[in-house]
């Protein structure tokens, strides 16, 4: 009888622990991926738009995209799977509007997010092949801004119903069976990542082909650094598109996990050290919504440098006071001088000269 109790005193205080455990991590480390993965995906946004180039290019535009798409996975469902986890505080228990709706944003960001990083990987594979009937779906993959809004119009039908499935039982969960499960597991998760992994294998390929038949033309040195950035966009991408197959690989293993032992009897400490081992692992899931920005810093001296220029230039700004009413003269000068500062300076601080210049293609 005194084991028994014993026992039992000992797995209550385990799930306590267990518990406590999971509530400290829920509430700094998510809230660490709220703030760091906010500031970095704000300012990857403000750097594709300050940069003309980078603004007009495509990969890039996919990239802006998908950097959105973060914005609001972070600020709906990581916030209040904080709330919930960290706080004690779920609406979605309290609110089933709120539950609906965190269940349909949760699918719809990280479906398009994962489609915005696929059609960047199909435009770089299709700019550094050198088959001749890629041409027209390079061209196609280059009106971005239809393409974009057709992709979250698709993905929007596609998740009505998570507005619609819900359980009667205190939890938010879908009422799906687990063939349904299965299915959107495969077409919403795996199938992109592979497609992913596919097309950036194809376009390392590429890129490797294109290096050993390396030539040399003349060129401005606009396009030097069109070409430049391109080349780095390429790189990024493929480091990206690692990141997301190895944070999404553990979160897909952990669903799978869900799935099948959903409705099985499980004890308290089991639960305990399931939910927390889960709360890790949709963690680390949400790192290639935080990490991007960061990434591209620590990866492409072009980001870095380009990012310097930006903290300089809006420093100036604010420094020469350029806000007020009187100073439209200042600031049209400093927008004359920085879109000057864009095209007439290459990204290795080289002046650059009117002439033609010579260039290596890789």
């Amino acid at each position: 009888m005194n084991t028994n109790i014993t026992s039992t005193t000992t797995i209550v205080n385990l799930v306590d622990q267990l518990d406590i455990i999971r509530q400290y991590i829920a509430i700094w480390f998510g809230l660490f991926l709220v703030i760091f993965g906010n500031i970095g995906n704000l300012l990857l946004i403000t750097l594709f738009f300050s940069d003309t180039l980078l603004r007009v290019n495509p990969c890039s535009r996919y990239i802006l995209s998908s950097s959105i798409c973060d914005l609001v996975q972070l600020n709906s469902t990581l916030v209040i799977g904080i709330l919930a986890d960290g706080f004690n505080h779920d609406l979605t228990i309290r609110f089933s509007l709120c539950c609906k709706l965190r269940n349909y944003f949760d699918q719809l960001s990280s479906t398009t997010t994962l489609t915005f990083i696929l059609l960047a990987t199909i435009e770089r594979y299709l700019l550094t092949s050198s088959k001749h009937h890629s041409c027209r779906l390079k061209h196609l993959l280059t009106k971005t801004r239809p393409i974009s809004l057709v992709t979250v119009a698709i993905w929007s039908l596609i998740s009505i119903p998570n507005l619609i499935e819900h359980s009667n039982t205190r939890q938010c969960q879908l009422t799906r069976s687990v063939t349904h499960a299965f299915i959107g597991l495969i077409c919403l998760s795996f199938l992109p990542i592979l497609l992913m992994f596919i097309f950036g294998v194809l376009t390392l390929n590429n890129l490797r082909k294109l290096g050993k038949h390396a030539q040399i033309i003349r060129a401005e040195q606009i396009y030097k650094r069109l070409l430049h950035i391109d080349k780095q966009l390429t790189i990024l991408l493929l480091i990206q598109i690692s990141i997301i197959s190895l944070a999404t690989l553990p979160f897909m293993t952990s669903y799978t996990y869900i799935i099948i032992f959903r409705h099985r009897f499980r004890s308290s400490s089991w639960r305990a050290w399931e939910n927390l081992i889960l709360l890790i692992i949709r963690f680390i899931h949400y790192l290639h919504n935080c990490i991007d920005f960061y990434i591209y810093m620590l990866v492409s001296s072009m980001f870095r440098h380009h990012f310097i220029k930006l903290m300089k230039r809006y420093y100036w700004y604010w420094s020469k006071g350029c806000c007020g009413r009187g100073n439209r003269r200042k600031r049209s000068l400093m927008r004359r001088h920085s879109n000057e500062e864009i095209t007439k300076k290459c990204i290795f601080k080289q002046p650059i000269s009117q002439k033609h210049s010579v260039l290596i293609i890789y």
